[in-house]
């Protein structure tokens, strides 16, 4: 072998799946209930919705038992981070264990076989004693004699190979944000269902960058006959989010990917750019006439259905069967309806333990107005600053690999659909897992903690007393809250709330 090909993937990716939430809404009080992201140069945690998320990001969280997790190909993961409790890491079913400790990163595992793995992390949090996840490094190697993969990049707009069914339309940010500041750029936009895309390609590996809003909710992506779900929903405005990956692909074979977002009401789905990883100089998104798919690009509202075929003849006998069904299936839904408003009431005059958000979820788009976004109040420790994040802007794609920083593809009046120059996913050889940092830079992990987070040492974590010394009061108190939000909780966290 040769080396290894590595992948950054952030914390703000839907690709990493957060619980018992991954954004609770506005404020800080939600790492008390779950995971809350916090961005360094936007205020800390978010005040408003659809504030744009800039600086280091990290997710946070002071509720015990929180966890994460993902899947990934490869042969390496390292996970990254600021721990000031303890907390557990499994990888495929095998679990170790960890004190608080001092640095960035919180494990490493390497040598693992060239397939799929699960990757899961429970943190042993508390309000004293919080963990931020910042983001996970994965790698697999590259053979010998073979090159890193080479990265098509097809804006959404342009890819004329790009099956899409429903009322999709071509948006600018009137703050221009999206996908970055620094390099704004149209995008496809669905907000009525139904709405799907797809497409057909060859290669190693596919990635799906999209925007992250205040307004996004769930989507299905189907590889291959696999669907797996996802969860966009979040308040802050992330410009460029990394939605979808695969890698380890059989770069022989026909792929194809179908994404079917939950749109409508308010809902909305956000397309920027797809990302084809291929061996050399073949493959990418296949021709209409290469493939076999039978989907139509559709710019209104989709054909209606066949009807079902009318009654063969009418019949004048009595169905007894039929009115005495009737009858007791409108008796139970009666007491069904009756047991839930009773129930519904009575979970109205429980207390519950944390402060409910008062927005509705997931988080919907208000009317626009003719003030500009309001800034989050600075909340960053003293002593933090504005760190650059090791992935460069946050704006900037969320899929980086070794040092080459995600820069827009410019446009092309003969070939706008696709650039092999400044993709999201970039790479070059190297014998060692080489993070990912600005444009010609080697920048390390960035290491200043966000609010409530300290440099812990790799001693007895703060809010975990000795066995044998009398129980902390504090850590009764909030054993006995977490236990009484678990009970008493009348719904889910916002993010997740149907």
């Amino acid at each position: 072998m040769d080396g290894s090909w590595t992948a950054s993937i952030d914390d703000t990716s839907s690709f990493m799946n957060y619980h018992p939430h991954g954004d609770g809404g506005v404020g800080a009080q939600w790492t008390s209930t779950g995971w809350q992201p916090w961005f360094s140069d936007s205020g800390g945690f978010i005040s408003s919705g659809g504030v744009d998320g800039t600086g280091t990001s990290q997710h946070i969280t002071a509720f015990p038992g929180a966890s994460l997790d993902f899947q990934f190909y490869g042969t390496g993961v390292t996970l990254y981070g600021t721990a000031n409790c303890s907390y557990d890491v499994s990888i495929d079913g095998a679990s170790s264990s960890f004190m608080a400790k001092s640095g960035s990163q919180l494990f490493t595992q390497d040598e693992l076989p060239a397939q799929m793995h699960s990757v899961s992390l429970t943190a042993h949090a508390s309000n004293t004693s919080m963990f931020a996840f910042d983001r996970a490094d994965i790698s697999r190697p590259l053979l010998s004699g073979s090159q890193p993969p080479t990265s098509l990049v097809y804006r959404a707009i342009n890819a004329t190979n790009v099956q899409y069914t429903g009322s999709w339309k071509i948006e600018e940010d009137p703050n221009h944000q999206i996908p970055s500041k620094a390099d704004p750029a149209p995008f496809y936009e669905v907000d009525s269902a139904p709405a799907s895309l797809s497409f057909a390609f060859q290669g190693v590996g596919v990635a799906i960058n999209g925007s992250r809003n205040w307004g996004s909710y769930t989507y299905d992506v189907t590889l291959n006959g696999v669907t797996s779900n996802y969860n966009a929903s979040t308040m802050w405005l992330i410009g460029d989010a990394l939605l979808f990956y695969s890698d380890g692909l059989d770069s022989q074979a026909t792929h194809t990917v179908n994404i079917t977002p939950k749109v409508g009401g308010g809902y909305k789905f956000w397309l920027n750019t797809i990302t084809i990883l291929t061996n050399g100089s073949t493959g990418g998104i296949l021709s209409n006439s290469s493939t076999s798919s039978t989907s139509s690009l559709t710019t209104g509202a989709p054909t209606a259905g066949a009807t079902s075929p009318p009654a063969s003849g009418s019949s004048k006998h009595t169905n007894v069967g039929a009115i005495v069904g009737g009858i007791i299936g409108g008796i139970a839904a009666l007491v069904l309806i009756g047991g839930l408003l009773a129930w519904r009431c009575l979970r109205r005059r429980r207390a519950t333990a944390f402060p409910r958000n008062p927005e509705s979820s997931p988080f919907i788009l208000p009317p626009v107005s003719g003030d500009s976004q309001t800034t989050a109040p600075a909340m960053r420790a003293a002593g933090a600053g504005n760190a650059s994040h090791p992935h460069g802007e946050k704006g900037a794609s969320k899929l980086a690999v070794n040092q080459g920083r995600a820069v827009r593809p410019p446009e092309s009046a003969t070939t706008a659909s696709v650039s092999t120059s400044g993709a999201h996913v970039a790479a070059t050889a190297t014998t060692g897992s080489v993070v990912s940092g600005q444009a010609g830079s080697a920048s390390s992990p960035s290491t200043s903690p966000p609010p409530g987070l300290v440099s812990a040492e790799p001693t007895t974590p703060s809010g975990i007393t000795d066995s044998a010394s009398d129980p902390d009061p504090n850590t009764l108190d909030r054993l006995i809250q977490v236990i009484t939000a678990h009970i008493e909780r009348a719904q889910p966290p916002p993010e997740y709330a149907e």
